[in-house]
């Protein structure tokens, strides 16, 4: 990844502005450098369990010139790997344009949830160093507090009820590129460019999704269509106006009176699934309905409002595409 001067957090967590990273347009020579997403059902993925079959691994819906650097799934969600500290000490998160923090679990931490790999010491590297509580970055994130030590205290709340606190900090962050080369990131200054491919679900673990950033992220080629990005108050998600989803060469649009709001959707690679507003998602299902040639499973409590079909082959439906 790229070594990187950044705010992280202690005492049960370490935190650092992940929007911070992901707009960073410094590092390789040709100034972008790029990065592998790494599916959590992978072989490649720290959470791979070979003893699962792929039935068993589903899981209900809601819960060029650049170097490069692998992302992998996790639910549905996409893993980045990356270092933090010196020495570098190695950590897996999930690649999240949704939010603006980056954090990790620390040691000691009696009360944190359980997981597989280490915790990272603050203490055994040489580059931590606690953020004060009169520091931009504690003004920044909206809910620091000062600590009796005078350190930034933050709390973190996600839309699926998830909840993280702890200290905000700063540390060295590594990011090794697909090239193998670890980038450089110093004083993480906003950029311009950022791309991301997301290969599909269970897709062969040779194929590999990619993140890239800054120069050399850009994406052409025969039938590259692009959209712009919104700005809104929230500076935090990507925003896009979508007008409407395609179901097969039916295009169903986003609002019934036809007036679309820009930046009415936005982008965020942490939600697996796309949520829709109810009047919009109920005519999308009433089309697909319409052009697939068989009842839908009906009255089984554990689908809720989802569109199911049971068949002893692949059902071959007709493809949604977003405009």
């Amino acid at each position: 990844m790229a070594a990187a001067d950044t705010t992280l957090g202690h005492p049960h967590f370490c935190v650092v502005t992940v929007l911070l990273i992901f707009l960073v347009c410094q590092s390789t020579a040709n100034g972008g450098f790029s990065a592998k997403l790494i599916h959590r059902d992978s072989p490649n993925s720290p959470f791979y369990n070979h003893y699962k079959t792929p039935s068993k691994l589903k899981r209900p819906i809601f819960y060029q010139n650049s170097a490069q650097s692998q992302v992998r799934p996790h639910n549905g969600q996409y893993l980045m790997k990356l270092s933090i500290g010196n020495p570098r000490f190695d950590v897996y998160g999930i690649a999240d344009t949704g939010s603006d923090l980056l954090w990790t679990q620390c040691a000691p931490c009696d009360g944190c949830y359980k997981q597989i790999n280490p915790k990272f010491d603050p203490k055994q590297s040489s580059t931590y160093s606690d953020l004060s509580c009169d520091a931009q970055e504690c003004k920044a994130i909206g809910t620091g507090t000062c600590s009796p030590q005078h350190t930034c205290s933050y709390s973190y709340a996600y839309g699926g009820g998830a909840l993280t606190q702890g200290l905000l900090a700063k540390e060295t962050i590594t990011i090794t590129s697909t090239s193998g080369e670890a980038n450089s990131l110093k004083n993480i200054l906003g950029g311009k460019k950022l791309s991301f491919c997301l290969v599909p679900f269970r897709t062969v673990p040779s194929f590999e999704s990619k993140i890239s950033f800054g120069e050399g992220s850009e994406v052409s080629g025969d039938g590259v269509v692009s959209t712009p990005l919104v700005s809104k108050e929230d500076k935090t998600p990507y925003f896009v106006t979508v007008e409407g989803i395609s179901v097969g060469d039916k295009l169903v649009p986003f609002s019934s009176s036809g007036k679309v709001s820009k930046g009415n959707m936005f982008m965020d690679t942490g939600t697996p699934p796309t949520l829709l507003p109810q009047d919009f998602y109920d005519r999308l299902v009433a089309e697909v309905k319409n052009q697939i040639p068989m009842a839908p499973i009906e009255n089984y409590p554990s689908l809720a409002t989802q569109l199911c079909y049971n068949s002893k082959t692949n059902l071959e439906g007709p493809i949604l595409t977003a405009f």
